[in-house]
């Protein structure tokens, strides 16, 4: 929104998700401000996924009023009943 290239309150964010491991992964996203819990979404980044708006995640949230949180989203598939993690990165989403 601020035009400062980074992620911050308010802004809205996606990823650019690949991976050889499975032809369904999901993002999880959460943040954080002094430990408590103010965001959290979760999305797949797959063709058929039946929700694809939600790839586009808004950083606010009613428990999110303003300031900086520290982030992490994490990048997984299911595999049966299992849940895959590949891989995760942390930011902070500016003020």
């Amino acid at each position: 929104m601020n035009g400062n290239g980074a992620p911050d309150w308010g802004d809205t964010v996606t990823f650019d998700v690949s991976t050889t491991e499975s032809t369904e992964p999901h993002v999880d996203l959460t943040c954080s401000q002094n430990g408590v819990l103010v965001y959290g979404a979760t999305t797949g980044y797959f063709a058929s996924y039946p929700w694809p708006w939600t790839q586009s995640m808004t950083l606010s949230s009613s428990a999110w009023l303003s300031g900086p949180a520290d982030c992490t989203a994490q990048l997984y598939y299911f595999s049966g009943r299992r849940i895959s993690v590949l891989g995760s990165i942390d930011f902070t989403a500016g003020g």
